[in-house]
């Protein structure tokens, strides 16, 4: 019986540790194993070097679109995955019967992960559709955030619209006329401007502008018109603009260029605070209560500073800037539960973005206030964040700098367009551009790339896109009754 003899069970005792070692080496090296596949790393089969790879997410509407790498066609259609070597540049199309194709370059890092989910396909030839006439070119249209509505000023009728459903393409508009008890001199010369839509997505801030400058500000109830209201009469007021807080259609800001006073206003109890802020030269709100501003009180002589005002109490100092007289641009947004600040002038060669900056301005955070990146683009007109703000841009005309955020990587954007310095370039999307060009509209990704030429329209006016992106709209002279303006309809999906 072995373990009655010393020997035996010494030795059936280093067998058993043996044995746990190989078992504990094995389950250790199949762990390291899957660690380092979890990194994208793995071995060159062909020269026997270990490489990390990346992946490349792939994805396009509509889906099935057929997939080439390198000019290699792949198995897989879209929706599909690409595990690639990293550290190399590739090249992939996508191509689908009766569709543009889509090429896009680009340098993968290993262990990262390239996501090319967004590439809309646009059919070979678009065919747009007249749904709605017009005696002449209609004066402003905007659509609502959510992109199922569109407002479109009837032609020399600045108080009276029509409401557009883009979730139905087939109906007809809506027309909508602002109550005369709210318009006062309605005789009067006056041009009409879209401030903002608010987050229910169916009141409509409005700027009525008199010939001598002055401001008039509507608040549109599109589905209770009689809900509507005149703003200045309303609080009886006179600002030089007033701009929503928190996105509500019940709370406003109210800006007096005079002293540069910023006041609240609630449109439901039709009351107006006090100066809750003075000396202001420009500001940008988010949320209930947090507002970026510029002012020269405290700065030095020269200067500018831009100051974070938080929840009604304290005032910090973001940064010092020249003050070279020119347009200020400032723009808030959040972005994976982080907020960003975009700051800079129209005189200056660069524009700055700040990761979460409040915790360090108040002494919250041991990380310094550090600037996430520099636009370098000269004489910047504009500043945007991309729908989900994903994206920055800083647009000076036809050349654009744009950040992205989750990748903390910067594209050059040089348009081949005559782009006039006061068009701004608007974000179709979380990860395209469309803008209109010698009356007609354009569409590409947010680096530059696969340029599109879309449906003729007129440069005030769209393009605009269904909720699904499966649909446009534009407003353009009319292909079958001469002298005429038409809502065009064009649909994206071949047919």
């Amino acid at each position: 019986m072995d373990f009655l003899d010393p020997k035996r069970k010494k030795s059936h005792r280093r067998r058993l540790m043996l044995g746990y070692l190989l078992m504990a080496v094995a389950v250790a090296m199949g762990t390291l194993i899957l660690l380092f596949s979890a990194y994208g790393y793995d071995i060159n089969r062909k020269t026997g070097d270990v490489i990390q790879n990346g992946t490349v997410f792939l994805d396009t509407q509509p889906a099935g679109a057929s997939v080439s790498l390198n000019g290699q066609n792949q198995r897989d259609k879209t929706a599909s995955r690409l595990v690639l070597p990293g550290g190399q540049q590739y090249t992939i199309n996508l191509a689908l019967d009766g569709y543009r194709e889509w090429r896009r370059t680009f340098s993968l890092e290993g262990g990262k992960i390239e996501r090319l989910v967004y590439p809309i396909l646009l059919p070979t030839t678009l065919k747009p559709t007249e749904s709605q006439l017009y005696a002449a070119a209609p004066g402003i249209s905007s659509q609502s955030d959510d992109r199922r509505w569109l407002l479109v000023q009837q032609p020399g009728q600045f108080h009276v619209f029509d409401l557009y459903d883009l979730a139905n393409p087939t109906s007809s508009p809506l027309t909508i006329t602002i109550p005369a008890t709210i318009l006062p001199d309605s005789t009067k010369t006056t041009a009409m401007s879209v401030v903002d839509w608010a987050g229910d997505n169916h009141r409509v801030l409005l700027d009525r502008t008199y010939s001598d400058d002055k401001h008039e500000f509507i608040m549109l109830d599109t589905t209770s018109i009689a809900s509507s209201l005149n703003i200045n009469t309303t609080l009886t007021i006179e600002p030089t603009s007033v701009t929503l807080r928190d996105k509500k259609g019940d709370q406003i800001y109210v800006y007096d260029a005079t002293g540069g006073i910023v006041r609240i206003g609630d449109l439901k109890n039709r009351t107006v605070s006090g100066a809750i802020l003075s000396n202001v030269l420009a500001y940008k709100s988010y949320g209930q209560d947090i507002i970026a501003y510029i002012t020269k009180t405290g700065a030095d002589e020269g200067k500018v500073d831009v100051r974070i005002r938080e929840n009604d109490k304290a005032s910090y100092l973001l940064r010092s800037m020249n003050d070279g007289g020119g347009k200020y641009l400032l723009d808030i947004a959040e972005f994976d539960s982080t907020f960003y600040y975009v700051v800079g002038t129209s005189t200056d060669d660069a524009v700055f973005v700040y990761r979460d900056p409040l915790p360090a301005l108040k002494g919250q955070s041991q990380t310094p206030l550090l600037v996430a990146s520099v636009l370098r683009v000269s004489k910047p007109q504009f500043v945007s964040f991309s729908i989900g703000a994903h994206f920055i841009a800083a647009q000076s005309g036809a050349n654009i700098i744009v950040y992205d955020i989750e990748g903390d990587r910067q594209f050059k954007v040089k348009l081949d367009h005559d782009i006039a310095p006061a068009y701004k370039i608007n974000w179709m999307d979380g990860f395209h551009f469309a803008f209109t060009d010698k009356e007609h509209a354009v569409m590409l990704d947010f680096d530059g790339s696969n340029e599109q030429l879309l449906t003729p329209t007129l440069s005030n006016s769209g393009p605009y896109f269904s909720p699904d992106f499966k649909t446009t709209y534009s407003l353009a002279p009319s292909t079958t009754v001469t002298g005429r303006y038409a809502m065009t309809v064009t649909s994206l999906v071949k047919k």
